[in-house]
């Protein structure tokens, strides 16, 4: 067991990896190749942490064993409140997520935000894109593939 990050979009990239193909270099690529540190020829994860966006907001920010919540929302029947303050959970020992330790820790905010500027630099460019990635070949239904 350990408590490094691994986030799910790093499958693509250690997959990638591991098949002997290059990840796509036209658009951005959120995961980080982690096959080392599935093997066990690392200690540490490549992610320190990552963004938790709900449809195209920013509502919090996994970093390390700490979690900067920017918007709340008491349970899935309530509407989200975006906080004047970010709210800072300690998962290490808070793993339901109900003390703010901010008042203690208000220096984990500043890290954890700057450890998420890349992914909402990348995610701006894709969500204001209506576009989709350039297809190789279009196919109709019931075309054979063939090798």
């Amino acid at each position: 067991m350990s408590n490094e990050i691994v986030h799910i979009v790093d499958l693509f990239t250690t997959i990638a990896h591991v098949g002997g193909a290059d990840v796509p270099k036209d658009r951005p690529i959120d995961g980080v190749d982690q096959l080392d540190f599935f093997f066990g020829k690392q200690e540490a994860s490549n992610r320190e942490g990552f963004p938790a966006y709900v449809a195209d907001r920013l509502s919090a920010v996994k970093w390390r064993n700490w979690k900067v919540h920017l918007v709340w929302q008491e349970n899935m029947y309530a509407p989200p409140q975006k906080l004047p303050l970010p709210k800072v959970i300690n998962l290490l020992t808070d793993r339901k997520e109900e003390r703010d330790v901010a008042a203690y820790n208000s220096w984990v905010a500043d890290p954890a935000m700057k450890s998420s500027a890349g992914w909402r630099r990348a995610s701006r460019c894709t969500l204001r894109s209506n576009s989709a990635p350039p297809t190789p070949t279009r196919r109709r239904r019931g075309d054979l593939l063939e090798d």
